[in-house]
């Protein structure tokens, strides 16, 4: 739910123009950039990521950015078409629209159909690529909803660290019980080999595996 956002769609399926709401989007839609309703005042905010094939538009994409001025789009050239648009990269820039941000303007190709009052567009076209959590949007929530989880090298490592300092102080400790066991009282001996072990394993690792989280 968070990764959704319901509106009004002006989309056009099997030749006719009609209005949905936007979870009927699927990927592959053509449908006009803004809201259906002329007299309405209210922003519109994009349902879906998708390419913009014709016309141009200005989006506010600050909820995702952070970057308030608005960014122009123009509609993709012909010789890259949609079915292998990604929206990485420069042409997702100049092109790509993003689920969650506002459209600002919305303005049709200059060879595009007549307007509403005759059935066809009246603003910016666009195709849809992906819908819900397969947006730009439902990653960004998916990644604060679900985090994955970050391994440093450091922690990595750490294992390799204890257990050649665990294998060091069971070395000293067999030659400390070896060659020193037939000689030394047991409180002796108990102390020696407390003494290997404090030697290997500092009582500063600690301190050493804080400052390197």
């Amino acid at each position: 739910r968070l990764a959704s956002c319901g509106s009004q769609v002006r989309v056009c399926r099997d030749g006719r123009w009609e209005v949905v709401t936007s979870d009927n989007l699927v990927p592959g839609d053509c449908f006009e950039v803004g809201n259906p309703d002329a007299e309405s005042a209210d922003p519109w905010t994009m349902p879906c990521d998708a390419v913009l094939v014709s016309g141009t538009a200005a989006m506010d994409e600050s909820n995702l950015t952070g970057e308030s001025t608005p960014q122009p789009k123009v509609g993709i050239p012909d010789h890259l078409p949609a079915a292998v648009f990604s929206l990485n990269g420069n042409a997702g820039k100049k092109h790509g629209l993003f689920a969650g941000t506002t459209v600002l303007q919305s303005l049709p190709g200059a060879d595009d159909t007549p307007g509403q009052d005759q059935g066809g567009p009246n603003k910016a076209l666009a195709v849809v690529l992906a819908t819900g959590m397969a947006t730009t949007k439902g990653e960004l929530v998916r990644g604060i909803l679900w985090p994955t989880q970050m391994v440093f090298k450091f922690d990595e490592q750490l294992k390799v660290v204890i257990l050649f300092l665990l294998l060091w102080a069971g070395l000293w400790i067999g030659l400390t019980a070896v060659f020193w066991g037939h000689f030394d009282p047991p409180l002796a001996l108990f102390l020696s080999i407390m003494t290997c072990v404090m030697e290997a394993l500092s009582p500063l690792i600690p301190v050493m595996l804080v400052a390197g989280e």
